[in-house]
């Protein structure tokens, strides 16, 4: 979507201003990731882990509702779905790359 097509976006304009980074893969600047620009790390960074989120989402035939053991921990820990749902937003709201949350 239009929020993962900004961090490519963003991204490849990162690695155009760095002539030492054009042409590298990704693993390549993964490699040395702590030493590149922010924009770099925030951008492949981004983009590396929507990638795999969309792998990753809930298999073919799954409802993506949790399990009866998962549900039974959110609400017995968490104080029930509504709160966690809360928790996790303003957790995401307040992180750069909010999949950290």
């Amino acid at each position: 979507g239009k929020h993962h097509q900004a961090y490519v976006d963003n991204l490849n304009k990162a690695v155009d201003a760095d002539p030492a980074l054009r042409g590298k893969s990704m693993e390549e600047m993964f490699a040395t990731m702590s030493t590149l620009p922010k924009a770099v790390r925030n951008n492949a960074g981004g983009h590396w882990n929507h990638s795999l989120f969309w792998k990753l989402m809930a298999p073919s035939g799954k409802t993506g509702r949790p399990s009866p053991e998962l549900a039974a921990a959110i609400d017995r820990d968490l104080g029930g779905m509504d709160k966690f749902k809360e928790a996790f937003n303003a957790a995401g709201a307040g992180q750069f790359g909010s999949g950290w949350a």
